[in-house]
């Protein structure tokens, strides 16, 4: 090989080592944190053994909460709850027939991949998000009455209506997985497609409707509207995502308010913890 065409490749030669070291460190900082350095004993009672019983310390959820101070579980998946109906066998209950964190993650899921199983999140099966829902809310008996509403199972609803006024400005993921349902035109299976933001009008036909922006920068909105508190002081259930105004500022998937609503609107008490008038 000539010597100048040997001294361009050797630089790329270089590059590509570099690239792959680059990845390999990636991928071990992502892997599953419950094993390696972590000591068994900060969940069990006594090192685990293959077939033994391996209990617990304290109940999972509590566990759990330990290193996810952040997940609040009333605005999650119910748990420390019988279900009322069979769940796969693969997605287990404690020892009291109840769901806990496990029913749906694996803490020692397959720890040769990085961060856990193939959809992430430690999740027990390939599949997440409504997929994910549907392998046990999509058996029979799944849907225990308003509760189903949590997993946006495409059931029919009166249809609303949502205008786009900013295609450049993307709605969050959770807000888009509403429409999906909620407003007609858009398809439950739009992938990576994103909706931007805009108005929807929440209940019947006009005349009666109340319409609210999605998926809005909550402080411009705040700059042309002096009548909106300041951020800091909203309450820590008032949740704006990238701080934006989005479906779950409002609603809660869990809630047991009317409309799903993450605290009741008797006398506009959620309209006034935004709007000061």
């Amino acid at each position: 090989m000539p010597a100048a065409r040997r001294c361009a490749v050797l630089p790329l030669a270089a590059l590509a080592v570099l690239a792959a070291w680059t990845l390999r460190c990636r991928l071990e900082t992502r892997q599953n944190p419950h094993e390696g350095s972590m000591d068994c004993r900060t969940c069990h009672i006594t090192r685990p053994e293959p077939g033994g019983p391996n209990l617990f310390a304290r109940d999972i959820e509590a566990l759990c909460r330990g290193c996810h101070p952040d997940v609040r579980l009333g605005r999650t998946h119910p748990v420390a709850v019988a279900p009322t109906f069979a769940l796969p066998a693969d997605l287990p209950l404690d020892w009291k027939g109840e769901m806990t964190c496990t029913t749906c993650h694996f803490m020692h899921l397959d720890t040769r991949r990085p961060a856990g199983g193939t959809a992430g999140g430690l999740l027990r099966r390939a599949t997440r998000g409504r997929r994910f829902c549907l392998e046990c809310h999509g058996r029979a008996g799944g849907l225990p009455g308003r509760r189903g509403h949590s997993l946006a199972a495409g059931k029919a609803h009166e249809a609303r209506g949502f205008r786009v006024t900013a295609p450049g400005s993307p709605l969050d993921r959770a807000s888009a997985a509403c429409l999906t349902c909620h407003d007609g035109s858009i398809s439950p299976d739009t992938g990576n497609v994103r909706i931007g933001s805009g108005i929807w009008r929440h209940g019947p036909p006009p005349g009666r409707s109340v319409s609210h922006p999605v998926g809005v920068d909550y402080r411009p909105g705040r700059r042309r509207a002096a009548a909106l508190r300041p951020r800091a002081a909203l309450p820590a259930y008032i949740r704006l995502p990238g701080g934006r105004v989005e479906c779950l500022t409002c609603h809660d998937l869990y809630s047991r308010n009317d409309h799903l609503l993450v605290v009741s609107n008797e006398r506009s008490r959620l309209c006034l913890t935004c709007h000061e008038k």
